[in-house]
């Protein structure tokens, strides 16, 4: 019996396009929802393509796997470099703060 990361890892080489289709469909509803976000990525995209920023580690492990520029800085020339686990356990932090502040 394949697991459900098996099972959508073949679904998905299997249906390239319908694949394709929901993600683009989830990334319009998750853009539309935060448009700075978009922005800031298209920007930041269009500053590594033209070399005038590099990809750097993450800032709090130093990890080179799966960096991404994050939003946290706000400003697209000198992005906040995170990989994917140090991103999650900032926004874990963040929510906890603000359960115990009450501002959900």
């Amino acid at each position: 019996m394949k697991t459900k990361y098996e099972y959508k890892k073949t679904w998905k080489k299997k249906n390239p396009k319908k694949f394709r289709k929901s993600k683009n469909k989830e990334n319009r509803k998750y853009f539309s929802k935060y448009p700075e976000r978009k922005r800031f990525a298209q920007k930041v995209h269009l500053l590594l393509k033209k070399g005038v920023i590099k990809k750097q580690p993450c800032m709090i492990c130093g990890s080179i796997k799966q960096v991404e520029a994050t939003t946290l800085s706000g400003n697209p020339y000198s992005p906040t470099w995170l990989c994917d686990r140090c991103n999650k356990e900032i926004h874990r932090v963040i929510r906890q703060k603000k359960l115990v502040l009450g501002v959900v």
